[in-house]
């Protein structure tokens, strides 16, 4: 049964051509994820399929009923009271979804959030459902709950960069690029297969086109040599004679008319080179080659520590006598559940520079640089380019080579802030802290709406930058490959562990099967666990104390205070190698 329907669909932003589209149909059963690099007119083509724009051409028409969750929604979490009626109206959705039905603004993070608006898209009567990136800001455990739903789902279209539930949720993928759309059969694995197989074509298509221009411009000038060699007068000829063989040779009474044929040959050679049909030159990879010196970076091997933090929405207690640290040009991951305080976490570190906690401290020279969720620091009225310049510290050719690294060309540098996608927005963001004084980031899920060029762009810039990091994100593969120490979130406090993703992981389970064995040696009554934690907490506050210490020792007023500073320094040492075991 046709559900909807796009017929010769032409939207414009400005002199901007965003969508082209001569047919797309959606019938029931279509299970389809939609790609296409950040830009490309995803959004729009659902607002378009929902009826929520016009298009300047064409006509969308829909046979059946459409529920939309939208990529953004207000950057305010307010809710209204008709949002919360819907709400209590689908208590099983709630009860699925695993939120409740009525929390404070203040308290409701980014994961808590999509959940709800998840909630009241799958309790609706829609015949068909358009899910704009709907993965973003849940946990892994949030995604799996996406997944089973989807399951019951009989037709769909889905925005989305998260390869696995593009895999197993999706039967076709369509491809949104240059304001064209194409379904590709099958899962996104599949239509990953189908992509290289037209970019090794493109590839070998391009290495012809290049190998035969090359041969006919040599045989072009060839031709245009051999002319010019039979139009020089030779040495021994008079002008005399040199004027009659030119006018044999014009009209064709001459023994072979070689010149003119060399001339119609070349002629003839330079038409097909012109009607030639142009294959672009693959991309290639560029580097950002910033230039940290100009942030000041601090010296000290910590950068940032947080001592006994507490920290409470109302009855709801998010951290108690919380302590970390961050070290100096390390990437590190913070994970946690939905609601367990990551973006609280963040929004809280941000006071360290106005010393509004006392807990939380910063070393000399430290600059903190926040990219937020609701993006608040870039200015729609500007450019692209400008927003990228607005508190640079960078020159203009390494701001542009940083945009270009993050898949921004040349023709968006122009493009207004406001116009740009979700995508693009995150991008932008992350190029300003880049290219700002800032030499500690603090990034709050930097994959939100980013297609997978754009992610793999982003952590290539990531791994490349010299400074500090502290990130939130969900995407597994984006922590994997770019996280080199990990801070865990767990019951009110948290955990730093030195090493990747899997390394963690790996840890965890070493934990929980000793802390099994020494349960079992125990008859099952001992709780090795508070041991463990206790242990944990110890060596926490030991390196905390060792960084204070390497802070002071660089500044010690006297040679007394020096030695007394070493003497201390080395005894926490011990301690620790003692602990460490």
């Amino acid at each position: 049964m046709l559900l909807l329907r796009a017929e010769r669909i032409k939207k414009i932003y400005g002199d901007r051509v965003v969508l082209d589209i001569e047919e797309l149909s959606i019938y029931t059963g279509d299970r389809i994820g939609v790609v296409g690099a950040n830009g490309a007119g995803k959004t729009t083509l659902f607002q378009l399929l929902a009826g929520e724009l016009e298009p300047e051409e064409g006509r969308t028409e829909r046979y059946g009923a459409v529920a939309y969750c939208r990529q953004f929604e207000s950057n305010s979490l307010q809710m209204t009271e008709k949002e919360n009626v819907a709400l209590q109206d689908t208590g099983r959705e709630i009860s699925v979804w695993q939120v409740p039905e009525r929390m404070n603004a203040d308290e409701i993070s980014g994961g808590e959030l999509m959940r709800r608006k998840l909630a009241e898209v799958f309790a609706g009567e829609g015949h068909v459902l358009l899910l704009d990136e709907p993965t973003a800001n849940l946990d892994s455990q949030g995604i799996q709950i996406l997944l089973n739903q989807l399951k019951n789902v009989e037709t769909f279209l889905c925005i989305s960069h998260d390869r696995a539930l593009l895999d197993e949720a999706c039967t076709s993928i369509l491809e949104v690029a240059a304001g064209k759309v194409k379904l590709y059969p099958g899962n996104y694995q599949e239509y990953e297969q189908q992509k290289e197989e037209e970019r090794q074509k493109a590839q070998k298509d391009y290495e012809a086109y290049t190998q035969e221009k090359e041969r006919l411009e040599a045989v072009y000038r060839q031709k245009r040599e051999s002319a010019e060699r039979m139009r020089k007068i030779p040495a021994n000829m008079s002008p005399r004679e040199a004027r009659l063989r030119d006018f044999l040779t014009s009209t064709g009474r001459n023994s072979s008319g070689k010149q003119k044929s060399m001339d119609r040959a070349a002629d003839n050679v330079k038409k097909r080179l012109e009607h030639m049909e142009v294959k672009e030159k693959p991309r290639k990879d560029i580097s950002m080659r910033l230039d940290f010196k100009r942030t000041d970076p601090p010296e000290s091997r910590r950068v940032l520590e947080v001592k006994e933090l507490d920290f409470s929405y109302g009855q709801r207690v998010l951290f108690e006598k919380a302590s970390f640290s961050l070290t100096n040009r390390k990437k590190t991951a913070l994970l946690g559940p939905n609601g367990s305080g990551k973006t609280t976490l963040l929004s809280l570190l941000k006071e360290a520079d106005h010393e509004e906690r006392p807990e939380i401290r910063l070393a000399p020279k430290s600059r903190l640089g926040v990219l937020a969720q609701n993006l608040k620091q870039l200015n729609p009225d500007k450019t692209v380019l400008e927003n990228a310049m607005a508190e640079s510290v960078q020159l203009p050719a390494v701001a542009k080579n940083v945009l270009a690294g993050l898949l921004f060309g040349p023709d968006d540098w122009q493009k207004k802030a406001a116009v740009l996608s979700g995508g693009e927005r995150i991008k932008l963001g992350f190029a300003m802290l880049l290219l700002s004084h800032a030499n500690v980031l603090l990034l709050d899920e930097p994959t939100n709406y980013l297609d997978l060029p754009s992610i793999k762009a982003l952590e290539k810039q990531l791994i490349q930058y010299e400074g500090t990091v502290l990130f939130v994100s969900h995407d597994r593969a984006f922590v994997q490959n770019t996280a080199q120490e990990i801070l865990q979130i767990e019951n009110r406090e948290i955990l730093k562990f030195s090493g990747t993703l899997t390394e963690w992981e790996s840890e965890k389970i070493r934990r929980r099967e000793w802390e099994t064995q020494g349960n079992t040696a125990n008859g099952g009554k001992a709780d090795s666990r508070k041991n463990v934690r206790k242990d944990e907490e110890e060596r926490m506050l030991l390196e905390l104390q060792l960084a204070r210490l390497t802070g002071q020792l660089g500044h010690a007023p006297s040679l007394q205070e020096k030695e007394r500073l070493e003497a201390e320094y080395w005894e926490i040492t011990e301690k620790l190698r003692h602990l460490k075991g």
